[in-house]
């Protein structure tokens, strides 16, 4: 039998096998031409039919399927079984730009968990094997992402930096309320280093955002702002309103010694009324708490003061004595005493002469009032400026004055003299009134 060569018999109906050599089709040979449709069904392989050995190197190329050649409907329930790819099978020379995209897959064609623990590492990924966009908008949402399905550290150190993040990449609310603790940012997370120049602009937290129920005990501890952390510029209009402290907030323990000098205030930083009514008392002071010399030389002068008070002028020996009131009496009035030793306002006339001195504050009956007998004093409810140096007489309305009564039978009872300046008064009473008319 010739090589090549097949013989029938047609009597019994065998095959005589010879040597069959190919190629014994030509190529072109069998086309779909040649296979009515439903001519080749399964299963026409048998199991392990085909396998490496049967293939020479360069045996299918391509495209040896035409396009839609294989669907969904050629392959039955678990045709394919793992490992469907041998390891190594498919490098990135096997599957050119723009091989896959998501047109290939449909909806939920991929489902978890489709990537194993550990599946893709920085070894899996050449340099600028992700591009941007690499993430479409809303293409990650919460449900995507299963409770710790993030765990630290997910990223490096200095894995994202500026350079990563476009304009307005990252939009409000980016962190949803209640989503940071603070067990999720450890001690010494956050440091100034974190925070460029202007980085926090205002209002950089709205009002009411910070309260008592936000800061723990010790939760902020010193020095917890830098050195000039806080200026003008820091502060808008009214940022800082009363109550700003409240009531017993603050004590002496947490005011060291020195805390607060001149140097922390500027000009004119404390106008009046600065303290209320009775806003320091005895019981705000203890024992040796103000020294001298407390107030420094010309620290206070008369715009400080209510226009009613008297002040000493200073001296080596101050001849003032303190007296029980009898009536009320006002600062800078000629004073006397009356027949139950109290302190009265003395007017210059037989009921009411003489007068010791001037009293050196405004008093309601009862109280306890010093009365200045020699030497100068000062009040804004004086103006001598036209008569300095000349004598004083105890006036008909208890003020000293250069004009003495001359009514009928009033006392003209000289009391100092009017100076050295216009709101002065030097005290040198007589004890002798002169009567008018006698």
């Amino acid at each position: 039998m010739a090589d090549g060569v097949i013989k029938y018999n047609t009597a019994t109906g065998d095959k005589t096998v010879g040597l069959v050599n190919g190629p014994l089709l030509a190529a072109g040979s069998i086309s779909s031409s040649h296979m009515g449709t439903g001519s080749v069904t399964g299963n026409a392989l048998a199991a392990s039919s085909i396998s490496s050995s049967h293939m020479g190197t360069g045996s299918v190329t391509g495209p040896a399927l035409a396009a839609s050649s294989i669907s969904s409907s050629h392959l039955g329930t678990a045709s394919v079984t793992g490992p469907a790819l041998a390891a190594g099978s498919i490098s990135g020379s096997h599957i050119t730009a723009n091989a896959i995209s998501s047109s290939m897959l449909n909806p939920a064609s991929v489902t978890g968990p489709a990537l194993a623990a550990a599946s893709i590492s920085s070894s899996h990924m050449g340099t600028g094997s992700v591009t941007a966009p690499a993430v479409a908008a809303n293409t990650i949402s919460s449900s995507m992402l299963n409770v710790a399905s993030v765990t630290g550290p997910a990223l490096a150190a200095s894995s994202i930096s500026s350079s990563h993040l476009g304009t307005a990449s990252v939009t409000g609310p980016a962190v949803a309320a209640n989503t940071i603790s603070g067990s999720m940012i450890l001690a010494n997370a956050i440091s100034s280093s974190h925070l460029g120049t202007g980085s926090v602009t205002g209002p950089a937290l709205a009002a009411s955002s910070v309260s008592s129920s936000h800061l723990g005990t010790a939760s902020v501890t010193g020095p917890a702002l830098a050195t000039s952390s806080i200026s003008s510029s820091h502060l808008g209009t009214a940022s800082v309103t009363a109550p700003a402290v409240a009531a017993n907030t603050i004590s002496g323990s947490m005011i060291s010694a020195n805390a607060i000098s001149s140097s922390h205030l500027g000009t004119a930083s404390v106008t009046g009324p600065a303290l209320a009514a009775s806003s320091i008392s005895s019981s705000h002071l203890g024992t040796a708490s103000v020294t001298g010399p407390a107030v420094a030389a010309g620290a206070i002068s008369s715009s400080h003061l209510d226009p009613n008070i008297v002040i000493p002028k200073a001296r080596t020996t101050v001849n003032d004595t303190d007296y029980t009131t009898g009536g009320t009496v006002s600062a800078g009035m000629c004073a006397r005493l009356d027949s139950n030793g109290k302190a009265v306002v003395a007017y210059g006339d037989d009921l009411t002469s003489p007068a010791i001195g001037v009293f050196s504050d405004n008093a309601a009956s009862g109280a306890s009032c010093k009365i200045y007998m020699t030497g100068p004093v000062s009040t804004s409810a004086y103006n001598f400026l036209a008569n300095l140096g000349k004598v004083a007489y105890v006036g008909a309305d208890g003020l000293p004055t250069n004009t003495p009564p001359s009514t009928s039978g009033s006392y003209q009872q000289r009391v100092g003299i009017l100076g050295p300046s216009a709101k002065q008064f030097t005290v040198m009473p007589e004890i002798q009134p002169v009567m008018v008319g006698v």
